[in-house]
């Protein structure tokens, strides 16, 4: 079950405690300054200021479809399975971080930080990458198709991932 809520910053911790939190366009003043859980959270259309700290925080399978995260703070977060389709992550730094099944189709990384991910099975189909650190990261089993900008050159491993032009990659592959 999902709630509706608009919250000030001292009102989150207990929110984010609860299931299915749901944010519906909250103005968070850097929310999440700590590590936190929030699985299967709906942060749809969410709209933060430059900066929002999510660094450190579980937030498996949450839904940030449409939502509004220029120079988001996500490094070392888990977010295996979360939905950032049509995400706007303009400069986020998302370095080190956990994204095996992350839908990031049609979203704007342009000069974000994935350094050092592992985005194994991740749909970065439609994306904007132009500027965007791939250094290290393991896109083994990811949808590239169409992403403008994707220089995967330091990425550590492409094996099995569709790349921008459709074909299929077996850089990183064990024989």
């Amino acid at each position: 079950m999902s709630r509706r809520v608009g919250l000030p910053c001292a009102a989150i911790l207990a929110v984010l405690t609860a299931p299915a939190a749901a944010f519906d366009q909250a103005q968070l003043d850097q929310v999440m300054t700590k590590p936190y859980i929030c699985m299967e959270c709906d942060f749809t259309n969410l709209q933060l200021p430059s900066g929002a700290n999510f660094g450190g925080t579980n937030v498996m399978r949450a839904n940030f479809t449409g939502s509004i995260l220029i120079e988001a703070i996500l490094q070392r977060a888990n977010l295996s399975g979360a939905n950032f389709s049509g995400a706007v992550l303009r400069g986020a730094n998302i370095g080190y971080s956990t994204l095996n099944g992350t839908n990031l189709t049609r979203a704007d990384l342009t000069g974000a930080t994935l350094a050092g991910s592992i985005m194994r099975g991740a749909d970065l189909s439609g994306a904007n990458l132009t500027g965007t650190d791939l250094s290290g990261v393991n896109l083994t089993g990811a949808n590239l198709k169409g992403a403008v900008g994707a220089v995967l050159d330091y990425a550590v491993s492409l094996c099995d991932a569709v790349l921008p032009d459709g074909s299929t990659s077996k850089s990183g592959c064990r024989p």
